[in-house]
């Protein structure tokens, strides 16, 4: 399984707790730093995962050039929709949310697979916890 395919998967599960947490959307920056701060807490929540990528550190905090590149693959292929989409001078903002098509993908398939379990139940309190104190 290659990285993308990996972020592909976490980034549509992540979509699909913010979904349910009744977030509007999120952030292409909020994803970084979920899947940062998942990558970080990985150890308590699934102790035996292998983490299958890594993180920069920038300015505008923790970034991986495969996160952004898995964005747009997969609004293309209509699993997540771009929201909002502002231009600065030098940086493109956008926030994305889940589409069916891609609620139907996580529920059908990628929260079958049970060597990803433990993952994906640490997004989903990792997105709880940013639900309550603010994202």
């Amino acid at each position: 399984m290659n990285n993308s395919y990996n972020i592909s998967n976490d980034i549509l599960a992540i979509s699909y707790y913010v979904n349910k947490n009744n977030w509007q959307d999120v952030s292409k920056t909020n994803y970084h730093r979920i899947l940062y701060f998942s990558a970080t807490l990985s150890p308590i929540f699934a102790p035996d995962y292998n983490w299958k990528y890594y993180f920069s550190n920038t300015l505008f905090g923790p970034y991986n050039s495969e996160i952004s590149d898995s964005l747009q693959r997969l609004s293309v292929k209509g699993f997540i929709k771009v929201t909002e989409r502002k231009v600065s001078v030098n940086r493109v903002f956008e926030s994305y949310c889940i589409t069916e098509k891609g609620i139907k993908l996580c529920e059908n398939v990628l929260f079958k697979i049970e060597a990803e379990i433990k993952k994906y139940i640490c997004f989903s309190v990792i997105v709880k916890v940013l639900s309550i104190y603010g994202s």
